[in-house]
């Protein structure tokens, strides 16, 4: 499995050996919750349930048509990904 995070860290990418790419809103995730968690600390014990569902709905799947996916990288502007696969294609 491979990840990648844009440069500003508001997204992450990921491929495995299946023709999956996932997407991350990292913003969705982490935003509001670190924002939160550094003002009410106790936010943590109460937010668990909240979180889960904002994890699933910041992620998306994309289907590729190959198999075998060994790498991905984000250019610096976020706007264009590049995966390589284990075939060298």
């Amino acid at each position: 499995m491979a990840m990648a995070i844009s440069k500003d860290r508001r997204v992450a990418l990921s491929v495995s050996a299946d023709h999956l790419v996932g997407r991350y809103d990292l913003l969705v995730i982490y935003g509001e919750f670190l924002l939160l968690s550094a003002k009410y600390p106790h936010y943590l014990a109460f937010q668990a349930a909240e979180d889960a569902e904002n994890v699933q709905s910041s992620c998306t799947v994309h289907r590729t048509k190959h198999p075998g996916n060994g790498s991905i990288a984000i250019r610096d502007d976020g706007r264009v990904c590049a995966i390589g696969g284990w075939d060298g294609k």
